[in-house]
């Protein structure tokens, strides 16, 4: 059973695909066929390599590099540069009992295509948004430079699935591996577009069914702070 990456969306979330859309937008987002919204995995796994540079770093600095060697996260995520891209394989991320919704709505817009068409299910999870760059002396909006984005309604819950292609055949490397990685999960606090705007606020956990693995990483991580503390 592979291993579950949550991630709630704790304000509205853009994570973008960089191509526009008929009716004026700009920015779109990836979506399935009957316009259920979804996070792109390769998307998601460059947010995770980031959030593992930067906890690399802090812990590094705090005297606790044994959580986040850089040997891991290149085993984990691969070296910019190189073929292998690391053992960890994502899958696109999707609403929480997605495969339900997509079964009722292949049946639900049989009946009535207008009221549970693609586009209409695409506008009840999403909204649009309209920004402009601000001049610096003006204090106005500089011309030309209104965007349209759609993005993501707050509040909802994606899953996407997690595999280690190649898991150390160590036990304590593997246990190791996954505790990183249930921190890089935690330290992953923003994603997507207009990150400076007020979008892509998020929660980030690493679950075995149910089991809250970033929780567990993260009282490991304490137990060792205040460990070290007394």
């Amino acid at each position: 059973m592979p291993l579950l990456v949550e991630i709630k969306l704790l304000s509205d979330t853009a994570p973008g695909t960089g191509e526009g859309e008929l009716g004026g937008i700009d920015r779109s987002i990836s979506h399935t066929s009957t316009g259920l919204p979804l996070i792109p995995a390769r998307r998601l796994k460059g947010c995770l390599r980031e959030a593992a540079k930067e906890l690399s770093e802090a812990l590094t600095l705090s005297g606790l590099e044994e959580f986040a060697r850089p040997e891991q996260i290149d085993q984990l995520f691969g070296r910019p540069g190189q073929s292998f891209s690391g053992w960890l394989k994502l899958e696109d991320g999707h609403l929480q009992n997605a495969t339900k919704l997509e079964s009722w709505l292949d049946w639900a817009t049989k009946k009535e295509r207008t009221i549970f068409g693609r586009e209409a299910v695409l506008a009840n999870f999403t909204s649009l948004r309209a920004q402009t760059a601000m001049g610096r002396l003006s204090g106005g909006s500089l011309p030309e430079t209104l965007r349209v984005s759609r993005v993501i309604n707050r509040q909802l819950l994606f899953r996407a699935n997690l595999f280690l292609e190649q898991p150390p055949s160590d036990k304590a490397d593997e246990i190791a591996l996954l505790n990183l990685l249930a921190l890089v999960c935690a330290a992953l606090r923003r994603m997507g577009l207009s990150r400076n705007r007020g979008l892509g606020e998020v929660q980030v956990r690493l679950m075995d069914g149910e089991y809250d693995l970033t929780a567990e990483a993260l009282s490991r991580l304490s137990q060792k702070v205040e460990g070290g503390s007394n």
